[in-house]
């Protein structure tokens, strides 16, 4: 059995991809909190990151950090955040890099 089959349980629930039953999305008439959104982004995180090491591949200019809820981006180069992959209510919100 494949340990990430055990770790993640990927399907859909109607027009939203899942995974761990957390949903990947919303739509204007069937809401989805944006906690469960960002949980379910930090597993996909978590998933591509441990298939990406299973499979010996580095990404040339960043390093994926899943932290749950909170994942972000690393910049190889220097180490700073490039992208938080989570919505923290925060429109348009800048980074200075």
């Amino acid at each position: 059995i494949n340990v990430f089959s055990d770790a993640f349980f990927v399907w859909h629930d109607g027009p939203f991809g899942t995974i761990n039953g957390l949903r990947l999305g919303r739509l204007p008439i069937q809401q989805v909190d944006w906690s469960e959104i960002n949980a379910a982004v930090g597993y996909a995180m978590a998933l591509l990151d441990g298939i990406a090491a299973k499979a010996h591949f580095k990404f040339n200019k960043v390093v994926l950090s899943a932290k749950g809820s909170f994942s972000r981006l690393i910049r190889r180069k220097d180490g700073k955040t490039l992208h938080d992959v989570y919505w923290d209510n925060r429109l348009f919100q800048t980074r200075r890099l």
